[in-house]
C-alpha cells in the first residue's frame, strides 16, 4: 500500500520562543504508513521572531513552507489561507504553540487508509 501523504498546516501568532521546536519534532515524527509531504507554517501578524525561525528551519527541512499574512486576520483567516495552499488532499491543523507526541501525526492520519473516515482529531 502507498503511504498516506498529507499536509500539515501550522497557525502561529508570536510564537518564536517555541516554534523551532515545534517545526522540528513534526519533522522528526515517526512514520510507518503516513508520510510528511509538506508544512505550512502560517504566521499571522507576527511582531516577534517567528518568521526569522521557520526561515532557519526551512533552511533545514525543505519541506517547511512560510506564508505570511501582515496583518493578524484571525485563526480562522489563516487555517483557509493553509487550506487554500495545501497541496495534499490529507491536512492536519496544529498551533504553533503545541509539542506532538514523537507519533502523533501517524495516529491522526493513518485512519484514513479506511474509506469510511473523514475525520480525525486529538
Amino acid at each position: 500500500m502507498e503511504p498516506l501523504a498529507c499536509s500539515i498546516g501550522v497557525m502561529a501568532y508570536n510564537e518564536d520562543r517555541n516554534i523551532g521546536n515545534l517545526l522540528r519534532a513534526l519533522c522528526a515524527q515517526q512514520l510507518e504508513t503516513v508520510t510528511i509531504g509538506e508544512i505550512v507554517v502560517v504566521a499571522s501578524g507576527c511582531t516577534d521572531n517567528t518568521e526569522c525561525v521557520v526561515e532557519d528551519e526551512i533552511a533545514c527541512d525543505t519541506r517547511i513552507r512560510l506564508l505570511v499574512q501582515e496583518r493578524r486576520e484571525g485563526k480562522m483567516s489563516a487555517i483557509n489561507l493553509f487550506l487554500h495552499r495545501a497541496r495534499y488532499p490529507i491536512v492536519v491543523i496544529i498551533n504553533a504553540d503545541v509539542l506532538p507526541e514523537e507519533d502523533c501525526i501517524e495516529r491522526l492520519v493513518a485512519p484514513f487508509a479506511d474509506p469510511g473516515v473523514g475525520i480525525t482529531g486529538g
